[in-house]
């Protein structure tokens, strides 16, 4: 913008300079509004995650869920397996997905948490110890230590287990 002699600007130039400030301005109030409301928004879903006392509603609040220390919560503590399996599904963190592994009381969670490990210590663990034939095979079918492969091949109590190992072991 150019300035009138006297430093000042003329009228038209006030008009555009008004107008650009407050579309500039109400931009800026509308993202503003869109953060609060996520917050917002954000903070209700949480509450469902770790208040309500139906698992279906917990569960369905669980895919818009963005904390990860929220999820990590509702992993280790949630009543319903389904709702558990479904944080798992959307957590990261190694010693969390350790933990779940190890710990959970339900085949599908470990399942899903062995999934996500590539720690060979903790899949080795899973391999040779878990109760659940399905998760033991899912740790297998993970693992490429040659004596792990060989200890479940020659002791596995599942036949479908052992066979995964012997055909990792001939790969």
């Amino acid at each position: 913008m150019k300035r009138n002699d006297d430093n000042t600007f003329n009228e038209s130039e006030k008009i555009w300079f008004n107008e650009h400030m407050m579309n500039h301005w109400d931009e800026m109030k509308r993202e503003v509004h869109g953060a609060i409301k996520a917050q917002i928004e954000q903070e209700d879903l949480k509450r469902t995650a770790l208040e309500s006392p139906y698992p279906e509603a917990r569960k369905a609040t669980i895919e818009k869920i963005t904390d990860p220390e929220t999820l990590i919560k509702i992993a280790l503590n949630d009543d319903d397996w389904h709702v558990r399996r479904s944080a798992v599904e959307k957590i990261s963190d190694a010693e969390v997905l350790k933990t779940v592994a190890l710990n959970d009381e339900d085949e599908y969670v470990r399942k899903v948490a062995v999934n996500k490990i590539s720690d060979p210590d903790v899949l080795k663990t899973v391999a040779l110890n878990d109760e659940d034939y399905w998760v033991r095979k899912v740790a297998v079918e993970k693992i490429d230590d040659a004596e792990v492969l060989k200890t479940v091949a020659l002791n596995d109590e599942d036949e479908y287990v052992r066979k995964v190992a012997v055909k990792k072991i001939n790969n």
